[in-house]
């Protein structure tokens, strides 16, 4: 059993709500979904990691199958084509 202030059977819960949530509700936060799944082709992106972390750069291609965007370095001299999974960049500016 927990102990303290508020007993609660989940460990950072304040509160459980009474009653049951139906199953249709909760389904669609289990499924999993793609790492690519909000890039478009046209999105200005952010670099989380590797060796151009924090640079921007603009979509060109998005591959849904193998989970891979390619872009193009944004505020460079040189335009240099870089070809990184979808989960090592972030969403700046969406396609309008």
């Amino acid at each position: 059993a927990r102990r303290g202030i508020s007993q609660t059977p989940l460990k950072n819960a304040k509160q459980v709500l009474p009653g049951e949530a139906p199953l249709m509700d909760i389904l669609p936060y289990l499924e999993p979904k793609a790492v690519t799944s909000g890039i478009e082709v046209g999105c200005i992106v952010e670099i989380v990691s590797g060796a151009f972390k924090g640079e921007k750069a603009r979509v060109t291609s998005v591959s849904e199958t193998k989970e891979e965007v390619s872009m193009e370095l944004y505020e460079q001299p040189i335009p240099m084509t870089l070809n990184m999974r979808g989960d090592h960049v972030r969403v700046i500016e969406r396609v309008g």
